[in-house]
């Protein structure tokens, strides 16, 4: 029997992502990978609003659905990173 608790591997990782996302560097990396599709002509697709939309390399877009919001609820003490 160990005494010492035991180091999830998946719990460091969680972490690290989380610690990149406070310091904003998740949202650079995202437009890098999103910039670099782009220029490679390929289409991105992403949510606005309640709308998902698909982005073409010519500057189209298609909205491809409308979706409800969810009527999930963060639970106290809870918070998105990067809202307010």
């Amino acid at each position: 029997m160990h005494d010492q608790p035991v180091h999830h591997q998946d719990d460091a990782l969680e972490q690290k992502v989380v610690k990149l996302a406070l310091q904003g560097h998740l949202r650079k990396l995202a437009r890098d990978a999103i910039r670099r599709q782009t220029t490679r002509g390929l289409p991105v697709t992403f949510k606005r609003g309640k709308k998902i939309v698909k982005r073409y390399a010519d500057g189209r877009e298609e909205v491809l659905q409308v979706v409800q919001p969810s009527k999930y609820k963060l639970p106290p003490g809870v918070r998105i990173i990067g809202r307010s």
